[in-house]
């Protein structure tokens, strides 16, 4: 969810700088805009491997362990859900690098504010 947070504030920033009459900051809201949906989807396709990788090494030693197959059918036609252990598939500079693109567009979201409405 966080993740289409600062896509969603982004966007917003964009819309609101339109017309403004600042185009290099509009420009520069619209390339933070899709930085930040890419970075989301390049984070959320890591912690989606590590999911996938993780309930196939489960059903592996399922039946290692000599496990019905009504059990690893079971097991397996379940929803998988990721789990905050999954988060750390993501390299620490990928998500770094997200955390700037992120807070750059709550930054671009408050100028866009302030340049629409206060200004």
């Amino acid at each position: 969810m966080g993740g289409w947070i600062s896509v969603i504030a982004s966007l917003i920033a964009t819309i609101l700088l339109y017309g403004t009459g600042y185009l290099y900051l509009f420009i520069f809201a619209i390339l933070i805009t899709i930085a930040c949906f890419w970075a989301f989807g390049i984070m959320h396709n890591y912690a989606t491997s590590s999911v996938k990788s993780r309930h196939e090494r489960i059903l592996e030693n399922m039946q290692l362990e000599g496990r019905s197959e009504e059990e690893i059918t079971a097991f397996d036609s379940r929803i998988i859900s990721p789990s905050p252990h999954d988060v750390n598939a993501v390299p620490d500079n990928l998500a770094f690098i997200n955390m700037i693109i992120s807070i750059t567009g709550y930054v671009l979201l408050l100028i866009a504010i302030y340049l629409k409405y206060i200004r």
